[in-house]
């Protein structure tokens, strides 16, 4: 069954609320505008947005049909293709229970750390949501207390 735009499904909702929990901003269901090449575009509505960082977050159904899953891929490949930015996120454990809030946000600011890191975001030189360590602008972790060069 296909969601309706702007209703936020059980899995997308423990999503949002371990990223309020990160302390970043997040749009839900914000539209991304794709490149298909010869003047072409189209427009899907990843789940969430993450403006400071420029990234998607699809988040995995619960129980997805045969049909779900066949889907998502298609949509996966279409986001590599035409260069989308984005991470996936599973509120499921391998054991079939579920992530808390606080695993989930540790799974969101270690994914999206990472993925930023790799872009050399200037928001993380300051890296205001993980308390750990703190980003130097050549990309080397600094531990807090540290001078940032």
């Amino acid at each position: 069954m296909a969601k309706r735009k702007g209703v936020m499904t059980w899995p997308e909702k423990r999503v949002a609320e371990a990223l309020d929990k990160v302390g970043v901003l997040w749009k839900y269901e914000w539209e991304a505008v794709l490149d298909l090449g010869n003047g072409y575009e189209t427009i899907r509505y990843p789940d969430f947005y993450l403006p400071e960082v420029d990234l998607y977050i699809e988040v995995l159904s619960l129980d997805p049909s045969e049909e779900d899953v066949e889907r998502f891929k298609k949509k996966l490949e279409l986001y590599d293709k035409c260069g989308l930015d984005y991470i996936i996120i599973d509120v499921k454990k391998d054991d079939s229970s579920y992530k808390s809030i606080l695993e989930l946000k540790e799974e969101l600011e270690e994914k999206v750390y990472e993925k930023a890191f790799s872009k050399y975001l200037p928001f993380y030189s300051k890296k205001r949501f993980v308390d750990d360590f703190l980003v130097s602008r050549d990309g080397y972790r600094k531990r807090i207390g540290y001078a940032i060069a």
